[in-house]
């Protein structure tokens, strides 16, 4: 399994990202609980995936919001582009099936990218931020006005 080359900056992006989203959702009904569906491209042992998943939470709580969680991990390493698309799907379809989702934050390439092509018409109407991207579709991003998200640096 590899190890990400900088884990501390790949932890305070997703601080930043965890952050970001806890702002924005402060500002908009504030008092309703949020269903917020988190996607990790890889599986859960991955490096830093589980302090991620605590900033996360931390960041949401810190700002007095009340959420609801579904964590995911698409395991990418499993699929060809075809299936992770379907993955995605998946998960959409079953978080949705739990409560409407609020707020979706992809953490990687694979989720971010995938995510992006799970469904169209609901991907353009919930907000997404994205974090941990090293290779981003800017063509893609920019025909998804409702997300946001950092970059991260391969060197």
């Amino acid at each position: 399994m590899k190890q990400p080359r900088k884990p501390l900056l790949f932890l305070l992006i997703s601080l930043a990202l965890a952050a970001i989203a806890a702002s924005w959702w402060s500002i908009s009904r504030a008092h309703e609980e949020k269903h917020i569906l988190v996607v990790f491209s890889h599986d859960p042992q991955m490096h830093g995936y589980k302090e991620i998943e605590e900033a996360i939470r931390r960041n949401f709580s810190s700002h007095r919001i009340p959420a609801e969680f579904t964590i995911s991990y698409l395991q990418a390493e499993n699929y060809g582009h075809d299936e992770e698309i379907r993955q995605c799907k998946r998960i959409l379809r079953e978080a949705r099936e739990k409560k409407e989702v609020d707020l979706i934050i992809n953490i990687g390439d694979e989720a971010n990218y995938s995510m992006m092509y799970a469904d169209s018409v609901f991907m353009h109407q919930v907000p997404v931020v994205f974090g941990g991207v090293l290779f981003p579709n800017k063509g893609a991003v920019k025909s998804h006005p409702n997300m946001t998200g950092y970059r991260d640096s391969v060197d």
